[in-house]
């Protein structure tokens, strides 16, 4: 029995939009297949475009949620108080040279962040109660986590009173953990230190978090009521050498309080 030959043909269809475009079709005993490859080829391609444009706009919305996500968790962790969360590096008044002095500092010094994470630059801010030390470091904080790093605050009282927790035997953290919890972000900000006379192990427990954060190249910054030379005295030479080192900045908000 003889087999019969498909039969190949070149027709048209018509587009509504673009016109005629060919269909092949094949006829075999009696039956034609057409192959009309989903339609207008003008037309499939737009389609085609429109739906991989679709697919990366769904694709950049979703890494931006993710994203935007991630900050909301690295400000929820931060640690920065409530007074303080809505500051920026704008809202600070800086109607005097020196304010404006200090103020470019502090800009320079999280705007350039991966600067000063290379560097483990620290900076340290001087100043009677209320010239805004902590203002500053907290718009600080907010500009780097923004930039997606995480950052945290901390007093050294509620520090130091985090590693006395660890001493009870039902603590479920080591002082190593607590140290490791500090160590860990990108930016920490110190407050209150030297604010208090600080025993032995409290000086201790705050030099092996400098130390520790220095050799793992982490910026801190450190917040202090205290002048340098007594700043100096209270955390030591070498802590202070550390801080100073890769360019740290050591910085006098000398002016009346705000508070006033």
């Amino acid at each position: 029995m003889e087999v019969s030959k498909p039969v190949e043909q070149i027709k048209t269809r018509e587009c509504l939009m673009h016109g005629a475009y060919p269909v092949r079709s094949i006829t075999l005993m009696g039956k034609t297949i057409v192959q009309d490859n989903g339609g207008c080829p003008v037309c499939v391609a737009k389609n085609l475009d429109s739906d991989q444009k679709k697919a990366a706009e769904y694709a950049r919305i979703q890494e931006e949620r993710r994203a935007a996500k991630a900050i909301r968790e690295l400000h929820r962790n931060s640690g920065i108080p409530l007074r303080y969360q809505g500051e920026s590096l704008e809202t600070f008044v800086a109607d005097t040279e020196a304010k404006k002095a200090v103020l470019m500092r502090v800009k320079e010094f999280c705007e350039d962040f991966l600067g000063t994470m290379l560097d483990g630059r620290c900076m340290i801010l001087l100043g009677t109660p209320g010239t805004g030390k902590t203002h500053l470091a907290a718009a600080a904080m907010i500009e780097v986590i923004n930039q997606g790093n995480s950052a945290r605050y901390t007093t050294v009282s509620d520090f130091s009173r985090a590693i006395r927790a660890t001493f009870n035997r039902n603590s479920e953290k080591t002082d190593g953990d607590v140290l490791d919890e500090y160590v860990y972000p990108y930016l920490l900000a110190l407050d209150e230190v030297g604010s208090s006379s600080g025993s032995d192990h409290e000086k201790q427990a705050l030099f092996d978090l400098i130390n520790r954060r220095y050799n793992a190249v982490r910026p801190t910054m450190i917040l202090s009521n205290l002048s340098a030379p007594e700043l100096s005295e209270y955390l030591g030479d070498r802590i202070m050498d550390r801080l100073r080192q890769g360019g740290g900045k050591l910085v006098v908000l000398n002016w009346e309080s705000y508070r006033k």
